[in-house]
């Protein structure tokens, strides 16, 4: 939740945006005559314009992209009385941009694109969002991206990290571009412990809720064979760092709940 209040009474505060269990505020930042309001909804970072007026405040307007999966956020914005907004942006099939947004019409300027060798098309390309559901049944997010005509079930590689409230948000990545061209699905598994769908999600992955991000991972794969995507034989497993402990764990947990999962499993370490 968002409040305001005087400065000579902080005390005195009005709650001017409602806490939402769905939606997790990352930040304000106020400039003159509007407010840009970060936040997560859906798993996903997101931007928000808020005009003040001489009543108050105005309707937010929420900055919306071509791509079902963009990660958008703040720039460098130092001038407290811009014109312009400069915002980035990328997803799964979007390279990395950089845009100035005018406020008074709503027009942006691409500033500056991430360079893709080899032709690169993004239509050449599918993203989606899919949830899976956990043993107790809370709704998992994934993010897939595949070639676009890839005949299913494929071969797919799911990764998973949920540990330190981090976000683990759909991003370009030119290395991948391989793998998918060689007819492989990329799926990133949100789970619990990570902070894509707020503290919560983060505070019923770890401690002794901590089993909450290997069975999220392990309901995760099994949705993409229910679903035929893929099929067991045919996944990957990848986790590094924190995430190398979440594959330790799958593999040893799936022989008992799902012996058929993972004969490659690859953890990474440092």
């Amino acid at each position: 939740m968002l409040v305001d209040a005087p400065v000579g009474n902080p005390s005195d505060f009005r709650t001017v945006i409602e806490h939402r269990s769905d939606v997790r505020l990352d930040g304000v930042d106020a400039f003159d005559g509007f407010l840009v309001v970060s936040y997560r909804s859906e798993a996903l970072p997101k931007m928000a314009l808020w005009p003040l007026t001489a009543d108050g405040y105005g309707t937010r307007e929420e900055l919306t992209f071509d791509s079902e999966l963009t990660a958008a956020g703040m720039g460098g914005n130092p001038n407290w009385s811009t014109p312009k907004l400069r915002i980035g942006a990328t997803s799964f099939i979007t390279p990395a941009r950089i845009y100035d947004l005018d406020l008074a019409t709503g027009e942006r300027t691409l500033l500056r694109e991430q360079p893709v060798l080899g032709g690169y098309r993004p239509e050449d390309y599918v993203e989606r969002r899919d949830w899976a559901v956990a043993s107790d049944g809370a709704r998992i997010p994934l993010s897939i991206i595949h070639r676009a005509g890839l005949q299913f079930p494929a071969p797919a590689l799911i990764y998973g990290y949920g540990a330190y409230e981090s976000c683990e948000d759909p991003r370009f990545s030119i290395a991948r571009l391989s793998l998918l061209d060689r007819g492989m699905v990329f799926v990133i598994a949100h789970v619990r412990g990570g902070g894509e769908l707020g503290r919560p999600w983060y505070e019923h992955g770890k401690l002794l809720e901590k089993t909450n991000t290997f069975t999220d991972f392990i309901a995760s794969a099994r949705h993409l064979v229910d679903t035929g995507v893929t099929r067991p034989q045919n996944l990957v497993a990848l986790g590094g760092s924190a995430g190398g402990l979440l594959m330790g764990a799958v593999a040893n947990m799936a022989r008992n709940c799902s012996p058929e999962f993972w004969p490659r499993c690859r953890s990474s370490m440092r």
